[in-house]
């Protein structure tokens, strides 16, 4: 195998989060009765939570940014312990790669407080945790992450 190094993306390379992560962003909107247009998931997606929270309050939530991102945590929690399926072959990938003696590592903006209930579930940590995670806090868009 030409390449022994492996870097993944997590959200969205690995497991399929984004029907969550949209379900849990318009369930925040609805409980609070707030209305919003058909765009609203390309508007807040690249907003991350805070900006999100913060976007939210200009909509008519009046819970503060604070409890808005905790609210978006707890969901997010449910979401990635119990819910959010890997994405198809990923296992089986993973699982051959490693057997190849391939390091695996993860790139996430995601907590680890939602991505290790996750990896666990879905059997994926077994083959990351011999290699380890790298943590990225800064949001994805910035290209300086990947340099």
């Amino acid at each position: 195998m030409k390449y022994k190094t492996f870097l993944f993306d997590f959200d969205g390379t690995l497991v399929d989060s984004m029907p969550a992560y949209v379900s849990l962003m318009l369930r925040i909107l609805d409980e609070n009765n707030i209305k919003y247009e058909s765009d609203i998931v390309k508007i807040i997606t690249p907003l991350g939570y805070a900006g999100t929270a913060k976007y939210f309050r200009t909509l008519g939530i009046t819970l503060s940014e604070e409890e808005i991102v905790a609210r978006m945590n707890e969901y997010a929690y449910d979401e990635y312990a119990y819910n959010i399926p890997a994405k198809p072959n990923v296992i089986s990938v993973l699982r051959k790669l490693r057997q190849s003696g391939c390091s695996l590592n993860v790139l996430t903006a995601s907590p680890h407080k939602v991505l290790d209930p996750c990896l666990e579930r879905l059997g994926i940590s077994t083959f990351l945790k011999m290699c380890g995670r790298v943590m990225i806090s800064r949001q994805q868009r910035q290209t300086l992450i990947y340099m």
